[in-house]
Order: structure tokens, then C-alpha cells, then sequence
């Protein structure tokens, strides 16, 4: 990895307000309540911190600061387990198989009353999210089917609009099942670790077999007829990501996207050992970052196009560009939360199964989400004193626990991953001047920056 020295200014309540950090010969300056980066001198670099503070005092700072949401926060997103079951038996899963613990395939009269739930609880929300999800949610189509049906239904008479996904293994695709992702406009997701030799060695079925040919069959005809579809890949030991990143943009994916394999709160204390190997991903961040601002100074509308499906930086240049602070990593029992083919409601999709992060049950309204809705950019000492805490917010809540038993107490080697995404993201926008970073929204690379009041 290049040289980085990073230097941070803490103040007296413990929240860094300036982070430098030298990357190619040149030092990087992150104002951190103002989101903004810029490439500065070695002497602007010394200034005493009392005019770092001035300067920051003048930068305006354009998000709200608060601790919590209210609790009256409506869910419009439901990670519907209709399949706690799965016909592959990956070697990373976090869910125990696809089972989170309990081998089911949900009830038609769950299915139902969890879609009348999330009617219930969106509040005023017009636009509501319904995400299949198991196991291998196609192991249970008919429901699937009938879920569609009656949301659909229920919408039309309620003035609100249902938005379809589904996250597959893809190894039960069919003409039939095609054809119904098509006619309800669903966004697909398909899990796939890169080429035949790494996918079949980390993806595998019951008989030990990989699953690499049965998902690619499938692939053209679903692409070809639902445009929508994401490829998911999971990288586990110091496997290469641009292998992964080559071989899937081949299928023409509408979007990639890779994590480092996590641990499983099904194994307790033991999935905690150790680090993840992530020396191939920061070395494929950094090669990124240049190609970012290559691709943009050339004006590579094309190339530009492509890295933009698959980038890990998509969500770091737009806080830039846009200012923009997040105080919660993700909406996990915010406004969304996952339904067990029991009815039980948990935070997200990853906490399925573990009865103490159960927040709710579907035959109520009520849920138990105090401590999600906290925000740990304002109540977290770790975070709080983090350069990244605003692009970061936290960090997955499930990974954290995994890693060191507490749902706001990041992992480490999940921390180095991205504060390094976030400098390299810096480094991208401070070496773009203004008609990079016009060329970049004119061709739809990254949005424009949202007016104030549409909030």
C-alpha cells in the first residue's frame, strides 16, 4: 500500500474537525463537518491547529446534528424471509446454512399478514420496499407469487406503490420465474463470486459440487429481460477483486458490488477470531481511485460508465460532491427490518434467527428500536473521534457485534477499510476541478447535488 501519514486535529470534545494524510507526493486535506476535500501545500499542511479551527469555523455545515431518530419513524422497507431454507451450502454463510436456525418455508397467511404489517407501519410513506430473501427465496415461488398479488391489490386501494426485489443464488431461475421478475419490474440481485474456479470453491451445493454452471445458464435470458439486475460477490481469503470485477462485468450486470466475507452470529465467539485478508482489496481501491480521475480528465464517458457499475467509491464521491453527512451506516430498524417465515420481526436480514435481537412480531405494531435508532456518529467515543464517522456512520451493526460483541464497537479491520475508501475517495475528488466535476453530472456519472429544500 502507498505512504500515508495521516494527521488529526481532536478537539476538546473529542471530535476531529481536520484530517490530512499524504498520498502520491501530495497532501490531502478532508474537512470533515464541512465534507469537503481539497489537495493543500506541505505548508498549509502546518499550520497551527488554532487555523485549521478558523478555517473550518467559515466552512458552512449543511446537515442537522442529532443523536437519534424519533421513534416514531416509519418502516417502508421489509426483508421478507419467505425461505429459511437454501439448496447450497456456501462456505461463508452467515445465516447457518440459509436457515438462521430454523428450516421453514413461510405460510401464505404470514406471508399476507406480514405485507398488511408493513402497510400498517410505513405511515405516510407512498413508496414501500418488499426485498425476497431467504435461503433461497425460490424455493418458495408460490408465495412469492401471491405476496406480489396481494401487495399490488393492496397498494391500488391505498394509494401506495410497492417496489419488488429478490436476492437469489440464481440456480432456480426458469423461463417462468423470468417472466414474473419482468411483469412486476422487480430489481434482481444474483450472488456470484467471479469466475468458475473461485465461485465453485466458496459456492457450493450440498454434495460438495459447485453451482458456478447452473447460476451462468441463466444469466443472458435475465439480463436481456430484466435490464435491473445486480451481481453480489463475496471475496474471502487474498483472492484478487479485479478478477472478480473482470469476470462479472462480462454478464453485463447493471451493478457489482463486493464485501470481504463476515463472520456468523450462529458460531458465537469462535467467527470472531482473526482478520479478514484485505491487502488485495486496498491494493484494488488504489488503483481505482487513479483510474477514477483518469477515465474523468480523458472525459471516458464509456470506461467511466463501466467503473461506476462496480466502484467502491459511488457512495464516498457523492458525499463530497454533495456535502452530505450520514449518521446511520444503513436503515436497519430504521426504516427497514426483516420478517422471519415465523412472523418474528429483527433489525435487518442479518440478524435473523438470534432471539435477542428480536425488536417485534408481526401480529403488532410495536417494535423495540431504541438503541438502532441512536445515531453512533453522535453517541459512539470510537466514532466519534474517526475522520470517516460521517461517510463510515458506524459501520455494520452485525459485523460489529461478530467482531467484538458490541453493536456499536466497529471491527478494526472494517475500520481501516474505510477511512482508506474514504481518502482514496478525498483523492478522487480534490484532483477533479469544476469541469471534471460538470463533465461527471452531465453524463450521469454521479448526480447533481440535491436542493436544500427537497429535504
Amino acid at each position: 500500500m502507498a505512504n500515508c501519514f495521516s494527521s488529526t486535529d481532536i478537539s476538546d470534545e473529542g471530535a476531529s474537525h481536520v484530517h490530512d494524510f499524504f498520498y502520491k507526493e501530495a497532501w490531502y486535506r478532508i474537512s470533515i463537518d464541512a465534507m469537503r476535500a481539497t489537495r493543500i501545500s506541505s505548508e498549509a499542511h502546518s499550520l497551527p491547529t488554532s487555523q485549521w479551527r478558523d478555517l473550518e469555523d467559515s466552512l458552512p455545515c449543511n446537515a442537522p446534528v442529532f443523536d437519534s431518530l424519533p421513534p416514531e419513524h416509519p418502516v417502508a422497507g421489509m426483508d421478507l424471509f419467505i425461505a429459511q431454507s437454501c439448496n447450497l451450502a456456501c462456505r461463508y454463510c452467515y445465516g447457518k446454512s440459509g436457515t438462521y436456525g430454523d428450516r421453514c418455508l413461510m405460510s401464505v397467511a404470514t406471508a399476507l399478514r406480514a405485507v398488511d404489517w408493513l402497510f400498517e407501519v410505513s405511515g405516510p410513506v407512498r413508496t414501500l420496499r418488499i426485498n425476497f430473501f431467504g435461503g433461497e427465496p425460490l424455493l418458495n415461488f408460490p408465495v412469492m407469487e401471491t405476496v406480489v398479488g396481494h401487495a399490488k391489490a393492496k397498494g391500488s386501494t391505498g394509494g401506495k406503490k410497492v417496489l419488488f426485489q429478490v436476492t437469489t443464488n440464481g440456480t432456480m431461475l426458469d423461463e417462468t420465474v423470468i417472466g414474473f421478475f419482468r411483469e412486476h419490474e422487480f430489481k434482481v440481485l444474483v450472488s456470484l463470486d467471479g469466475p468458475r474456479e473461485i465461485h465453485d470453491r466458496q459456492r457450493i451445493f450440498a454434495d460438495g459440487s459447485g453451482s458456478y454452471d447452473a447460476i451462468v445458464r441463466h444469466l443472458a435470458p435475465l439480463i436481456s429481460s430484466v435490464p435491473d439486475t445486480d451481481a453480489h460477490a463475496v471475496i474471502m481469503g487474498d483472492t484478487d477483486p479485479k478478477t472478480v470485477i473482470d469476470s462479472l462485468a462480462g454478464f453485463g450486470f447493471r451493478g457489482i458490488s463486493l464485501l470481504p466475507a463476515s463472520g456468523s452470529l450462529f458460531e458465537g465467539t469462535a467467527s470472531r477470531a482473526g482478520q479478514r485478508d484485505s491487502a488485495a482489496i486496498f491494493r484494488q481501491m488504489e488503483e481505482e481511485s487513479g483510474l477514477w480521475v483518469k477515465l474523468a480528465k480523458t472525459r471516458d464517458s464509456e470506461g467511466l460508465e463501466l467503473l461506476k457499475s462496480y466502484s467502491q467509491f459511488s457512495a464516498g464521491l457523492k458525499s463530497f460532491l454533495h456535502n452530505r453527512k450520514s449518521y446511520h451506516p444503513c436503515g436497519a430498524a430504521i426504516g427497514l427490518a426483516a420478517v422471519s417465515c415465523s412472523g418474528v420481526i429483527y433489525p435487518c436480514h442479518r440478524f435473523v434467527g438470534q432471539e435477542s435481537f428480536r425488536i417485534g412480531h408481526i401480529s403488532g405494531q410495536e417494535l423495540q428500536r431504541t438503541e438502532f435508532l441512536k445515531s453512533p456518529v453522535m453517541t459512539n467515543e470510537l466514532c466519534i473521534g474517526c475522520f470517516a464517522r460521517y461517510y463510515c456512520a458506524g459501520g455494520c451493526k452485525q459485523d460489529n457485534y461478530i467482531s467484538g460483541g458490541s453493536l456499536c464497537t466497529p471491527s478494526d479491520d472494517m475500520c481501516r477499510l474505510r477511512r482508506r475508501q474514504f481518502e482514496l475517495a478525498a483523492f478522487i475528488v480534490a484532483e477533479l476541478d469544476d469541469e471534471d466535476r460538470r463533465f461527471l453530472q452531465q453524463k450521469g456519472i454521479v448526480p447533481p447535488k440535491p436542493c436544500p429544500l427537497d429535504f
